[in-house]
């Protein structure tokens, strides 16, 4: 499965938000949900960004 170039651009954007979001509410007084749910979401996006490379 190849990624196109708008897909790939929508992951890093979210990995980007997601890094600098989980960052900031990791420190902050938000339920612990929401820093989890981020660190996954990012690393679901890592995760597809290095498979896609890797197939190059």
């Amino acid at each position: 499965m190849r990624m196109s170039g708008k897909l790939k651009a929508l992951l890093w954007l979210t990995f980007a938000v997601c890094v600098l979001t989980n960052a900031v509410t990791s420190f902050a007084a938000r339920p612990p949900v929401v820093p989890l749910g981020l660190g996954l979401l990012t690393t679901a996006c890592a995760i597809a960004l290095f498979a896609q490379h890797r197939r190059r």
